[in-house]
């Protein structure tokens, strides 16, 4: 089929060499979301991930490039809980997953800070758990409550480029 379109067949696409994935097929490198119930092991799951990362190590059967990685614990304890699941989970003590739990403020000024203190970290991905932390009082059904969050996130891709 040749039409000024760009219909082809799926199965006749030839792939860039450059992956749009941290981990292949399952981690894209600009957004993946999770969502599920509370309790139903979101946070566990982002964990595994952020350690894999952090680590080098394989997740899921894909090969894992070691990043620096920053899990942004949003949730009431949860940087303690986060602590015993990766000793649980024997966390290599040379990882490169770092945590903070450190609320945001809804300034530019501190999004601003945020930024040039992930860069000049040299945190290269960066893990949020819980994006609902991040909305305040709004929800995440809610396209006009989630927007601003959203945007902040992408906010911080684009200071890296």
């Amino acid at each position: 089929m040749n039409n000024i379109y760009g219909i082809k067949r799926l199965a006749d696409v030839t792939p860039s060499s450059e992956t749009p994935f941290l981990i292949e097929g399952l981690i894209h490198r600009t957004a993946t979301m999770i969502y599920g119930r509370p309790k139903a092991g979101k946070s566990f799951v982002a964990l595994s991930a952020a350690m894999a990362l952090g680590e080098g190590t394989p997740w899921l059967g894909r090969e894992v490039e070691a990043k620096a990685t920053l899990l942004w614990a949003l949730d009431p304890g949860q940087e303690d809980e986060t602590w015993q699941r990766f000793n649980t989970a024997s966390g290599a003590k040379d990882s490169q997953l770092f945590i903070t739990d450190v609320r945001p403020e809804d300034t530019e000024e501190w999004w601003e800070e945020f930024s040039d203190v992930l860069v000049s970290s040299g945190i290269e991905v960066l893990v949020v758990d819980n994006l609902s932390a991040l909305l305040g009082r709004g929800s995440y059904n809610n396209d006009s409550d989630v927007r601003p969050a959203l945007g902040r996130l992408q906010a911080l891709l684009v200071s890296r480029e």
